[in-house]
């Protein structure tokens, strides 16, 4: 019997690695049983079409007593706040306002919303100055308002109205102006030629608007009722919204996990091969010999002592 010895360590077996990748596919199987779980304590989506605008009123002669800017704030439909620009002060008008007043979104509204003020007491003494129609123009009416839906979706829009006639509606979305009363063409064509102002709008009610209502509706899931047209169940508009935002996750998780699997199998291959040829360098002159003299009815290892 011919004997020998080899020096070499075995590195990682093609039967460790296997385990290994069962292992990591194990692993697959519950992270993707567990993903449903992960939405679990999440808030539910926001049901229902919800808005928020604010009234302001530009006075360029106020009387005695009366106030220079007003701002009335609504929630679908209902009063919440009444902010005096000129002496900087906000009052809660109801539950809903008492709720945020603590807030510090309610505190950054009532700086942009005197911001808002000072932009628009500033067009309208620009109006007046500079074009002789607006010389009988006394008052400057303008409603901010932004639009948030249920499927996630976001609207915008400014309306201008003089005297109390409605004169000009901004669509924020398209930054774009729409005539709505005779004879406002020139203060159309004024506006949609200042892009600072057009900006401005813009900004005010798809973002600044838009970041408010979504903190402010945050306190006042439990107090507003959706509203708006309804094509599926609160149910059902629940679990839409859970698989949209499960499935995106899972597919991530799933792709990771089989990038990872893969890369295992790719090296458990290498490493075996690795393997078989280190231990075939182990074989001594003599059993190769004798190996090379016997058939070989398969490509298997056999030694021969």
């Amino acid at each position: 019997m011919n004997s020998f010895s080899c020096s070499c360590d075995p590195i990682l077996t093609v039967p460790t690695m296997t385990q290994h990748a069962q292992s990591l596919l194990l692993r697959l199987i519950i992270l993707c049983q567990a993903g449903p779980s992960l939405t679990v304590g999440l808030a539910p989506p926001l049901q229902g079409t919800h808005s928020l605008c604010y009234d302001f009123t530009i006075n360029s002669k106020p009387a005695p007593g009366q106030q220079w800017c007003t701002v009335q704030g609504q929630v679908d439909h209902k009063n919440f706040l009444s902010y005096d620009c000129g002496l900087d002060k906000v009052k809660s008008m109801s539950a809903l306002g008492g709720k945020v007043n603590a807030t510090i979104t309610w505190e950054e509204q009532n700086t942009m919303l005197r911001e808002m003020g000072d932009m628009l007491k500033q067009q309208l003494a620009d109006i007046k100055a500079e074009n002789g129609m607006g010389r009988a123009l006394e008052t400057l009416e303008g409603r901010m308002t932004c639009q948030h839906k249920s499927s996630g979706c976001t609207s915008g829009s400014w309306q201008f109205g003089f005297n109390g006639q409605m004169w000009l509606r901004f669509d924020s979305d398209k930054r774009s102006w729409t005539e709505v009363h005779p004879g406002s063409n020139w203060m159309k064509e004024k506006w949609e030629n200042d892009r600072e102002v057009s900006e401005f709008l813009h900004k005010t009610s798809m973002g600044d608007c838009r970041t408010w209502l979504e903190k402010f509706l945050v306190e006042w899931k439990t107090e507003l009722e959706p509203t708006g047209p309804s094509t599926t169940t609160p149910d059902r508009v629940s679990q839409e919204s859970t698989a949209s935002t499960l499935i995106p996750s899972v597919l991530l998780l799933i792709l990771t996990c089989f990038i990872h699997l893969g890369l295992q199998i790719f090296l458990t291959g290498a490493v075996g091969r690795m393997g078989r040829e280190t231990w075939g360098s182990c074989v001594s002159n003599e059993d190769r010999k004798v190996n090379s003299q016997e058939p070989s009815l398969h490509s298997d290892w056999s030694f021969s002592f």
